[in-house]
């Protein structure tokens, strides 16, 4: 499981959680860390709260659009 604090790099497929072609393009192999988990019970899986220098704002992914980096 990914713990708060772990560095991450996405790993997003065009179409899998509503991901658009361009939300794709732009977030894809992007370095950042975990800031925040929480566990969506309607969903049945936990979203990540991602940190990243390239954008002024956190995203949340979900644990199979994550890796986490050593």
């Amino acid at each position: 499981m990914i713990e708060v604090g772990d560095t991450v790099v996405t790993r997003l497929i065009e179409g899998k959680h509503c991901r658009s072609k361009s939300f794709v393009r732009l977030y894809n192999d992007m370095t950042g860390r975990v800031i925040g988990r929480t566990f969506m019970p309607h969903l049945g899986y936990f979203t990540y709260l991602v940190e990243t220098s390239w954008t002024d704002d956190a995203l949340f992914f979900t644990e199979d659009e994550l890796k986490v980096v050593k």
